[in-house]
């Protein structure tokens, strides 16, 4: 790819197994048990996630598309016309929300470049081979590595003002103090008067939120399910899925919606490749994902945190989701 930059390789699949097993034997040895929730996302699971993103109930994606559809007008009217705007999405995804502002951006006629990051090659290559074909016009060039060495790359090496996108709700998969450390990384990688525009679920109705992660076609306990069955596919584990529920409750001293794998009975789990097993007692929980929520005000205290002053707040029709467009001090 000659419009791409590689800073770091993407782990070769016995390096990817390595890393899987080690924090999968460290997070089953702990006490409560946890798995990350970053594992969630192979193929079957990515494709379990965008068939959840359609459920009525499950509404972060539907609102974000909202916010942009109604807002890109003023979204883009905050960044100033003059000079090159580089767009940099970090986990870029398939971009179709960011092509509502790509679209929108191309027509005032500014200088911009749209710089997708995001640690697997086939990612980038795939959007911008997407982008070439949608947008013929709209300069791209890839980044394939880690968000914090990416950004200080392109603050090297490409000339202008960035605009950096962290959109959906990834941010609440942090608990709040490595949200914090996470966006004090971002700053640290920006130059002054630089822009973040990062979406961040709101805090509403618990039933909405219980509804989203605990939907009708049981699509979230399918998804969380997927990663017993991705074990046993790739580490050789004998989880039994039917002696295991999804459990989707939300914490309101935390803010946060936390979703378990329960253990209907006891029960042990042999890893055969590695010969080790873990045991399970009737009702033990394994947590398997933090999804924080944030009220607009909670928005206003995490920029200061991190060094960066609030320009605007956008939200949705129902005000279920916000996007934040923060600048760099």
């Amino acid at each position: 790819m000659n419009n791409t930059v590689i800073l770091s390789e993407e782990k070769g699949k016995d390096d990817q197994k390595t890393a899987f097993k080690e924090e999968v034997f460290n997070g089953l040895s702990k006490s409560p048990k946890s798995l990350p929730s970053k594992f969630f996302y192979d193929d079957q699971g990515s494709q379990i996630f965008s068939d959840i993103t359609n459920l009525d109930e499950y509404y972060p994606t539907k609102c974000e598309y909202n916010i942009f559809a109604n807002h890109k007008e003023s979204i883009i009217s905050k960044i100033p016309a003059y000079g090159k705007i580089n767009i940099i999405e970090l986990g870029a995804g398939d971009g179709q929300k960011t092509k509502v502002l790509l679209e929108e951006i191309l027509k005032s006629k500014r200088d911009v470049e749209y710089i997708p990051i995001d640690i697997s090659s086939f990612a980038i290559k795939s959007l911008l081979d997407d982008l070439k074909q949608n947008f013929p016009e709209l300069k791209t060039f890839g980044v394939v590595g880690e968000y914090s060495p990416g950004l200080k790359w392109v603050r090297e090496h490409k000339k202008g003002r960035n605009l950096v996108l962290f959109l959906g709700s990834n941010l609440g998969n942090f608990p709040q103090d490595q949200a914090t450390l996470f966006l004090k990384e971002i700053r640290n990688a920006l130059n002054l008067d630089d822009f973040l525009f990062i979406g961040l679920d709101l805090k509403k109705d618990i039933s909405v939120l219980l509804k989203a992660y605990n939907d009708s076609k049981g699509l979230t306990s399918q998804f969380n399910l997927n990663l017993l069955e991705r074990m046993n596919r790739e580490l050789s584990s004998n989880f039994n899925l039917e002696s295991f529920k999804h459990f989707g409750t939300y914490d309101p001293i935390k803010g946060t919606m936390e979703s378990y794998l329960i253990s209907t009975k006891n029960q042990k789990v042999l890893f055969k490749e590695d010969d080790r097993t873990f045991f399970f007692r009737a009702h033990e929980p394994i947590h398997t994902e933090y999804s924080w929520k944030y009220t607009p005000q909670e928005s206003v205290e995490l920029s200061e945190k991190c060094q960066f002053g609030v320009v605007d707040h956008f939200t949705d029709s129902k005000r279920y989701f916000l996007n934040a467009l923060w600048k760099a001090l």
